[in-house]
């Protein structure tokens, strides 16, 4: 995306993705956020279906909820770390974090 003045000084950070990567980059800030326990658990528990075992409809398949595929535990066997999102998103790991 191109860089604007539009939100200038509204705006936090800009990172320079590459187009259609938006999703790779928010797996990986969630993974740090799970492994950081940053979280709100019982936000979580309470509005959300489908975040973590506890929450996952009773006939969904196991390991198939948000949680397990963030951390690799899901069907792909693949961490969503800030590594593995800095690889496709072309943003540094430090960004990331």
């Amino acid at each position: 995306p191109r860089y604007t003045d539009t939100a200038a000084g509204r705006e936090d950070e800009w990172l320079p993705i590459r187009p259609g990567t938006d999703a790779a980059l928010v797996a990986g800030i969630a993974w740090v956020l799970i492994n950081e326990n940053l979280v709100d658990q019982p936000f979580l528990d309470k509005y959300c279906v489908g975040y973590d075992e506890k929450t996952l409809p009773a006939d969904a398949p196991k390991n198939g909820h948000y949680k397990a595929y963030i951390l690799g535990e899901g069907d792909d066997n693949t961490a969503k770390t800030p590594q593995w999102a800095s690889q496709i998103t072309g943003i540094p790991v430090d960004r990331i974090i």
